[in-house]
């Protein structure tokens, strides 16, 4: 979301409104100005990517402002006394459409099992793939998942290095973290952020960071100096990053 207000082009010119730019270059239909009734230009917002479709103004109630980490580790992860999405061993209302025209209803086999397998208390790794996940939730996190050493929360909303700080510190024992397609904002150092960091990721040793924004190698070093344990650390389909650079006595990878 690059702005919250008035549209000079709208109707309604009291109506609030909100511009995105999008991640997709391609998707939207201007760049953050309008073209008022008298022919002027208003430029509400700049778009980080140049184009003249990478934005688009959304009434504020379709904006998806995310979920916490917690509210969707207790969907995707449930207790065995939880309501069973396949009674009867089949989704109701779910059907596969077959290559005649008709329809046939889409079974779960050993619901009850796999779930055995996926309690939260005896799994060290979770995934949490396009959930809309933007913040790390109350101190329940500690309390619930503390023990986990691999999260991988690829395709969120998450955008600030402190609020997965947040997150982190609840996980003493966390070494691999996929971010994946999260659009990440710059890192700050040292104004409190770095010093917060280093209090949050002592045991991280693999950090997986492709497609994430990131437009300038400062951010990534800053990183190193905040993450004392860090060996690996991806960084593909990143614009704005050049050759790799090394250092340090500690062995590095980056791939």
């Amino acid at each position: 979301v690059r702005y919250l207000g008035p549209v000079a082009s709208a109707k309604d010119p009291t109506a609030a409104w909100g511009g995105v730019e999008w991640d997709d270059s391609t998707r939207g239909n201007h760049d953050g100005g309008v073209v008022t009734a008298a022919g002027g230009i208003v430029r509400h917002f700049t778009c980080v990517k140049p184009g003249y479709t990478s934005a688009s103004f959304l009434k504020p109630k379709k904006l998806n402002r995310g979920v916490s980490f917690m509210a969707v580790l207790h969907r995707r992860y449930v207790g065995l006394d939880a309501p069973l999405e396949a009674p009867n061993q089949v989704f109701e209302g779910a059907y596969a459409n077959t290559s005649k025209g008709g329809q046939k209803v889409i079974e779960f086999l050993g619901e009850e099992k796999i779930r055995a397998r996926q309690q939260i208390g005896k799994l060290t790794k979770v995934s949490m793939r396009g959930e809309c996940v933007a913040w790390a939730g109350e101190e329940e996190v500690q309390e619930e998942a503390a023990h986990l050493v691999e999260v991988d929360v690829q395709g969120n909303l998450w955008s600030d290095w402190e609020e997965l700080g947040k997150l982190a510190r609840q996980m003493p024992r966390l070494e691999i973290l996929h971010l994946n397609s999260n659009l990440m904002r710059p890192l700050k150092v040292p104004v409190g952020e770095g010093e917060s960091l280093r209090r949050s990721f002592l045991g991280l040793r693999v950090l997986v960071l492709n497609n994430c924004g990131l437009r300038g190698w400062k951010t990534v070093m800053h990183l190193e100096e905040c993450l004392p344990c860090l060996e690996e650390v991806g960084l593909a389909r990143n614009e704005g990053l050049g050759g790799l650079r090394g250092g340090g006595g500690r062995r590095r990878e980056a791939f």
